[in-house]
């Protein structure tokens, strides 16, 4: 919505940016991780007992939609701060040679993982604009308390493992 407004807005008609968002729609690349697995089991993402040894041994997804709208899993880590730089190493490279206006940081209740991820995402781009908030109400229940996702732009999604 960002880069459609900002298109509209420097002069593109109704049809200019309606083909605009069109094309735009297949480089927004985006990751996230959750805090508790408990949410991806009653979501049905996740068996009872994949959920219960992952969070014994806190496995940290590292997840995306894919092209289709499906929850798709890119691969897991130990920790929740090895999750979150992964995360970032993700976007740097997916958005490498793209210019990103703004780099957007999702959180469910964890501003801090947000402070953390956005100073991560400085070490490795430089001065880039940050825009940090919260997770929505359904994305919330979907998620938890814990959720970090990352929005920006990229020459393309990948759901290739990490």
């Amino acid at each position: 919505v960002y880069y459609t407004l900002k298109h509209r807005d420097s002069g593109a008609t109704l049809e200019e940016t309606a083909a605009y968002a069109a094309q735009l729609r297949d480089h927004i690349g985006h990751v996230f991780t959750v805090k508790d697995l408990k949410h991806l089991y009653r979501g049905g993402r996740l068996s009872r007992g994949a959920a219960v040894i992952g969070q014994a041994i806190n496995l940290n997804p590292v997840l995306m939609v894919n092209k289709k709208g499906e929850l798709t899993h890119i691969g897991n880590v130990m920790g929740r701060k090895i999750a979150l730089r992964t995360m970032v190493n993700k976007l740097a490279k997916e958005s490498e040679g793209y210019s990103n206006d703004v780099i957007i940081i999702v959180h469910g209740d964890s501003p801090e993982d947000a402070a953390y991820v956005e100073g991560k995402i400085k070490e490795k781009l430089g001065d880039v604009r940050v825009l940090t908030t919260f997770a929505g109400p359904i994305i919330g229940a979907h998620c938890g308390k814990g959720l970090i996702a990352i929005f920006y732009l990229a020459y393309g999604k990948t759901d290739k493992n990490i």
